[in-house]
């Protein structure tokens, strides 16, 4: 069991959050279309007693072969051309089997619905727009040559039509539970990183008043520094002095003045203990 999972889950593309997004939707609409046609061809075999194999059938079939290629394809990366095939598949097989069908009357021809969904998940709204332009006129053609006898259209049996028609719903069902799903992920994400992206800011402020007080201190410290260089530099000129000035008198009257110029004192001076 967690082998045939692992193959029904959709492929991961770390490096690509919108492609993964994309393949996710892909691979749950054609497992769910792979399902409607096993779904479909199982119930009017068994409910109805069908054995036979019509065009219908086959064209049931040769959309089950091309899900099972858009599967391996969507597998290999190739997303976007999956996408693609997908719906233009499922567009032309819908209005071709209203059109062999009960024309614009035909369940079929309710998937349209469900195209312009899937175009709009997978492809963008460019293509759901398009999608919904031809759906229409589809819907237009199939009425023109219904309503001129280009195509014949035999009575709709009530069952028959509830069955297809229940079909449809499930299917469009499972696309806007996808794309329901699609936005609340994509809310939840946001509000996700609207949360780390408001921790990091308060870690990045936090960071900012350390640097900015570490700064003041290193300010105090140059401060300090520079200070105790001035006094350095003051003694030294005081240590040159008193070995240049031979003169007791000269050198009592000169190093005061020294001091007072090079520390910044007001006032200097010197006490002698006797005479």
């Amino acid at each position: 069991l967690e082998q045939v999972r692992n193959i029904l889950l959709p492929p991961v593309f770390p490096e690509d959050e919108d492609k993964t997004r994309k393949a996710s939707y892909a691979n749950a609409i054609m497992l769910a279309f792979l399902g409607g046609v096993v779904l479909f061809e199982t119930f009017i075999r068994v409910s109805e007693g069908y054995t036979d194999l019509s065009y219908i059938d086959l064209i049931m079939l040769a959309l089950a072969v091309l899900f099972v290629t858009g599967l391996v394809l969507l597998r290999k990366g190739h997303v976007q051309l999956t996408s693609i095939l997908l719906i233009v598949l499922v567009w032309i097989a819908s209005n071709g089997l209203a059109a062999t069908g009960f024309g614009a009357k035909d369940a079929s021809y309710i998937t349209n619905f469900a195209v312009i969904l899937m175009a709009g998940l997978l492809l963008g709204w460019p293509a759901a727009l398009s999608i919904t332009i031809l759906s229409a006129l589809s819907g237009f053609a199939l009425a023109y040559a219904e309503a001129n006898g280009f195509i014949v259209v035999p009575p709709y049996p009530i069952l028959s039509f509830a069955r297809d028609v229940t079909i449809v719903f499930v299917l469009n069902g499972v696309l806007i539970l996808l794309l329901i799903t699609g936005l609340e992920n994509a809310l939840k994400r946001s509000r996700r990183h609207l949360t780390e992206l408001e921790s990091a800011n308060i870690s990045l402020n936090m960071t900012q008043t350390e640097l900015e007080s570490r700064s003041s201190d290193l300010l105090t410290a140059n401060s300090q520094l520079e200070n105790r260089t001035r006094k350095l530099h003051a003694l030294a000129e005081v240590t040159r002095t008193a070995t240049a000035i031979r003169n007791f008198e000269d050198l009592l009257s000169s190093i005061p003045g020294i001091i007072s110029s090079r520390l910044g004192y007001h006032h200097v001076g010197i006490f002698l203990l006797d005479e």
